[in-house]
Formats: C-alpha cells, sequence, structure tokens
C-alpha cells in the first residue's frame, strides 16, 4: 500500500470516528435527557401522591370524628325513641289499670246499692205487713173509723169533675162511680159520696144528670177508702 492511500485511509478512518463521536453523542445526550425527564415526573408524580396520602391522612381524625359524633346522635336519637316508647307504654298501661279500676268501682257501687235496695225493699215489706197488722186489729178500730169520716169529708167538700170524667159521663149518659171501704162503711155515707157528685156534675153541666154508685169492702186496704169517677181515682186509703 501507498503513503497516499495510507493517509486517505486515515482521513476517511478519523471522519467516520467523528462522525460516530457526534451520532452517539446526540443518542446518549437525548437518552440521558428522556431519562431525567422520566425521573422528575416520577418523582413529581410522587410528591403529589405523597400530598394526597398525607391529606388523607390529616382528614381521617376529623371523619373519625364526625363517624363518632353521627355515631353519639344516632344513638341518642334511639335512646330518646326507645324511652318515649317506654313512657307511651307505662302511660297506657296505668290508663288502662285506671280504667278496670273505675269499672270495678261502678261495679262494686252498683252492687252495693242493689244490696242496700233488696235490703230496703225487705225492710219495708216487713216493716209494712208489721203495721198492718197492727192498724187491723181492734186497738185502733177507732182510729181506722175517723180515718174514713175525714177522707169523706174532705171529698165532698172538694169534689169537681174533670173535663175527662165529663166526657165519660157523657158517653155513658149517666155517672158511674165506684168506691171500695176498707170495712164496712156507717150508714149514709155512700149516699153522701153520690149526692156530692151528681151535685157537683149538675152545677157544672147545667143540668142532672143520673149517678149510679156501686160500694164494697176491699181486704187490701188497712183503712179510708177509694173513689172512682171515671177516669179520675180519689186514693183516701192506707194500704198494705
Amino acid at each position: 500500500m501507498s503513503g497516499w492511500n495510507i493517509l486517505y485511509g486515515l482521513i476517511n478512518f478519523a471522519i467516520l470516528a467523528a462522525a460516530l463521536f457526534f451520532i452517539g453523542r446526540k443518542i446518549v445526550s437525548k437518552g440521558y435527557r428522556d431519562h431525567r425527564d422520566s425521573v422528575e415526573q416520577a418523582l413529581a408524580h410522587a410528591d403529589e401522591a405523597e400530598k394526597n396520602a398525607k391529606t388523607l391522612l390529616d382528614s381521617i381524625p376529623d371523619d373519625k370524628a364526625e363517624g363518632e359524633r353521627a355515631c353519639r346522635e344516632i344513638l341518642s336519637a334511639a335512646e330518646a325513641a326507645a324511652a318515649e316508647n317506654s313512657r307511651l307504654s307505662r302511660e297506657k298501661d296505668a290508663e288502662a289499670v285506671r280504667q278496670i279500676e273505675a269499672e270495678q268501682d261502678k261495679k262494686e257501687r252498683l252492687l252495693r246499692k242493689d244490696e242496700r235496695r233488696s235490703v230496703s225493699a225487705a225492710a219495708a215489706d216487713s216493716i209494712t205487713g208489721a203495721a198492718g197488722t197492727l192498724l187491723s186489729g181492734e186497738r185502733y178500730a177507732s182510729a181506722r173509723r175517723a180515718l174514713m169520716e175525714r177522707q169523706i169529708d174532705a171529698f165532698v167538700r172538694d169534689y169537681r169533675p174533670t173535663g175527662g170524667e165529663l166526657e165519660c159521663f157523657a158517653a155513658e149518659g149517666r155517672a158511674t162511680v165506684r168506691v171500695r171501704f176498707a170495712e164496712k162503711a156507717a150508714e149514709g155515707d155512700d149516699v153522701r159520696i153520690e149526692r156530692a157528685i151528681a151535685s157537683a156534675i149538675e152545677k157544672t153541666l147545667g143540668k142532672p144528670l143520673p149517678t149510679e154508685l156501686e160500694s164494697g169492702i176491699d181486704p187490701a186496704l188497712i183503712g179510708g177508702l177509694t173513689i172512682e169517677t171515671g177516669d179520675t181515682v180519689f186514693d183516701g186509703s192506707l194500704s198494705g
């Protein structure tokens, strides 16, 4: 090989080496920059993740406190509701007891009232029976007679026919009178009664009206008498 050829080869080698150096430098520089950018981006992501984690950790106590507060509110509301239900239940039970007691008291009062009524009725019957037996005896004969005379005198003096009696008398065409004595009347007692009725009717109507009197003895009467004129009853008796 000639010297020119060797020189030419060295020059070509130098040119090729320089080209490779510059090309390799660019590739290495670009790769380094890309790696550096990736590292910086990763670091930035790491910083952001660290900040987010710190924020999350910082918020945990607040969230925990909020959760505990909400839990306490729920428990408090549940306890209040349970207490209210218990109170209402006690009130309902108390009201039911009061109603039962009131009903029981009412029944007891009614029973006592019925018992007193039964005792009173029995006592009254006993007293009335004893009094009737006593007054019917000969010892009180004069008193019974005096009572009958007073009742007859009062009837003769005060009798005035009512509108209902006059209608009955007019419908029948006569005045029908029914007299019941406790015992045999004195002579002329029934006549006095009949004349008093006829006189009162004539004064009221302005004309006489036939009068028919039917009399008898009623053993149920202890003393006195009863007089029926039309739909009116004059009761001047003592009955057993």
